[in-house]
């Protein structure tokens, strides 16, 4: 990451504070070698973390591939190791007959061999979050890199795994093009319905103002000079229909992004038997796409949307308030 990248992800009050380094995992100077874990994985750490007095891991629990579960020791892996001490943990998953059983798994090969490499390398504590599936937090865990990190687990798998009674079979017929195009979606249709919510419940605000001021007499005025004698609630209502303006943008907005894109695959459909209109209700879609390439292509909506919240903000804007 660039200076300007770092300040830009950290903020500038923390980077005026704290010095924040990348890892160079690509020069070899970088680093110590420290020895072998007891399945002969060699362990080279960068020099500035073997020197460091304590060393903390921050991170989230998360659902890994190879490591089970993501967090606690694993920080160190690539964070401050070298490629080989990285790439040879997590070849113990892969190598696997059941590789598909890891994920989820944080007693796994890979996972406690991840854990000897922390321990070798020094790693003292841990601060790790789970989130939920909107990305607020819903438990902070801290303290041992390995005990912390495994209650955060109890607590990750009520939140990502899910048990079903038997294994279902499954017709693929998808392509992470029209799979991205279905997230955004479904994402905006949530926003939009929340921020919908939020403009109703300050209209009513201002409505109940507006009423308890109907008697205020004010000046209006125009090009900064004192121009007609207006009510203080009339002035209040002109936010209020700026905002319904914006609720009637947005709900048309939420038309555009309320039809289901599924089912087009990569960019020409699929051609094994499937049925698009059975997905959209089981997704709560009134309509689906009618253009493969159309769907998986443009991105209108989302222009659209911002488009929307833009004039929102406009008219949310504390300088326009207080100008008026």
């Amino acid at each position: 990451m660039s200076r300007e990248e770092i300040e830009h992800c950290f903020g500038k009050r923390l980077t005026e504070r704290v010095t924040i380094l990348n890892h160079e995992w690509k020069d070899e100077a970088n680093f110590i070698y420290l020895g072998s874990t007891p399945r002969g994985i060699p362990v080279s750490i960068n020099k500035i973390a073997h020197e460091a007095d304590y060393l903390i891991g921050v991170g989230s629990i998360v659902p890994h591939s190879l490591a089970g579960y993501g967090g606690g020791a694993k920080i160190v892996q690539p964070g401050i190791c070298s490629w080989e001490t990285t790439g040879k943990t997590h070849l113990l998953a892969v190598e696997r007959d059941d590789f598909f059983e890891v994920a989820g798994n944080s007693e796994n090969e890979a996972r406690l061999e991840m854990e000897e490499v922390a321990r070798i390398a020094g790693l003292n504590f841990i601060v790790n979050v789970v989130l939920n599936g909107k990305g607020k937090i819903v438990k902070v865990v801290s303290g041992d890199p390995v005990k912390a990190h495994r209650e955060g687990v109890k607590v990750a798998r009520k939140v990502y795994e899910q048990k079903i009674p038997e294994l279902a079979d499954v017709i693929i017929a998808r392509s992470r093009n029209d799979q991205i195009a279905l997230d955004e979606k479904l994402f905006l249709r949530e926003e939009i319905s929340e921020i919908l919510q939020l403009i109703s419940n300050f209209q009513r605000v201002i409505l109940e103002f507006a009423e308890k001021n109907r008697q205020v007499i004010l000046p209006g005025y125009t090009h900064l000079q004192y121009a007609q004698p207006v009510l203080f609630s009339h002035h209040l209502l002109a936010y209020f229909w700026m905002l319904e303006r914006d609720k009637l943008r947005l709900k048309d907005c939420y038309k555009r992004v309320n039809v289901l894109p599924l089912g087009v695959g990569a960019l020409a459909g699929t051609s094994l038997p499937i049925d698009r209109a059975y997905v959209a209700r089981l997704l709560n879609f009134p309509l689906i796409t009618e253009n493969s390439m159309d769907t998986v292509s443009d991105r209108d909506y989302i222009i659209e949307f911002l488009c929307c919240v833009a004039l929102l903000m406009m008219h949310l804007s504390l300088s326009r308030i207080i100008h008026h």
